[in-house]
């Protein structure tokens, strides 16, 4: 799909990834530990590979090409609240490949269910709490809360370790950092 895009995209010098991976191997020398940081979604990442203007102009002049790039990123399917009964239809006939995020205080998005039920077909991304663990938890309870998720949603892969949504302004620093450094075992089976 990519390939078939190229054609459309800037080329521009700002854009130039040639480096890129040195760049990548000389901040791993020096870096224990990443964040990442993301931000919007389809529309977002979409509009940042063709430039905005240019983007909008295609939605209406020339709506193939902005579907076919955003296209490319939905198989990763965002969606928030309880959508349990909506995951065996988004994995079947909308053919998504990761679930994101999961939100564990809503009714029915149970983790170990969720892994139970559709972790042969799915992986998933998220799952920390950003309503009460990662804003309010003590430490020990974040990295209990991540060790848990890894446990039960790591369980033979599948699993992308992260907050079950944006993490908020209130959240403490060290709270991030206790969550994406807490010791990790995933079972095997």
């Amino acid at each position: 799909m990519w390939a078939s895009l190229r054609c459309y995209l800037d080329t521009e010098e700002h854009r130039d990834v040639s480096t890129l991976k040195d760049k990548i191997q000389a901040l791993n020398r020096e870096t224990e530990y990443w964040l990442c940081y993301e931000v919007g979604g389809v529309f977002e990442w979409s509009w940042t590979l063709r430039d905005f203007e240019q983007f909008l102009i295609d939605l209406v002049v020339q709506p193939e090409i902005a579907c076919a790039i955003m296209g490319c990123y939905t198989d990763l399917y965002i969606s928030c609240g309880a959508i349990y009964p909506l995951i065996g239809a988004m994995a079947d006939e909308l053919g998504i490949d990761v679930l994101n995020p999961l939100q564990p205080r809503v009714a029915g998005m149970g983790a170990a269910r969720i892994k139970r039920e559709f972790g042969n077909r799915l992986s998933f991304y998220g799952a920390v709490d950003i309503q009460q663990t990662l804003p309010r938890g003590a430490l020990q309870e974040v990295r209990a809360e991540a060790q848990e998720r890894c446990r039960v949603l790591g369980r033979g892969g599948g699993y992308i370790c992260a907050s079950a949504h944006y993490i908020q302004a209130d959240t403490p620093l060290e709270n991030i950092v206790a969550m994406y450094t807490a010791p990790r075992e995933l079972s095997a089976s």
